[in-house]
């Protein structure tokens, strides 16, 4: 199952689920994360300890007017406990592998940009082809 399927349950992030392209690659549906250097985001998804791994893409896409941004995102379960964190800069997307999800009720994503010149820059970040595997 793709996690641009579910509906958030909490959100302070802008949003939106279309076609994006990261490092050459096309996805055909894409989660885009309004994202800044200055601020962090949020989203949260129920998971309900029904799945028990997530894979996919961070980064930011090709057509980005900012080539120096890197994408941070972090995993965190509904204690707050990271599950992982990932930077993915622009033009070289980062591999999330088999994130493991099975004692997850609800999964947050935080989100914020950095830039190499340290300039305050505001970016979507994409996660793409984000596969949530069900528990057998």
């Amino acid at each position: 199952m793709d996690l641009t399927s579910l509906e958030p349950v909490a959100s302070d992030a802008v949003h939106e689920v279309e076609p994006a392209v990261m490092g050459g690659v096309e996805y055909p549906e894409a989660l885009k994360i309004e994202c800044s250097t200055y601020d962090e985001v949020t989203m949260e998804y129920t998971l309900g300890k029904r799945y028990s791994a997530l894979s996919g893409w961070v980064g930011i896409q090709d057509d980005a007017s900012n080539s120096y941004a890197t994408a941070n995102i972090k995993f965190t379960d509904e204690k707050e406990r990271v599950l992982a964190r990932v930077s993915g800069p622009y033009g070289a997307p980062k591999k999330i592998s088999n994130l493991d999800v099975r004692s997850v009720m609800r999964i947050r994503i935080h989100c914020r940009l950095s830039d190499s010149r340290k300039f305050s820059s505001q970016h979507h970040v994409t996660l793409a082809g984000m596969q949530l595997k069900s528990l057998s």
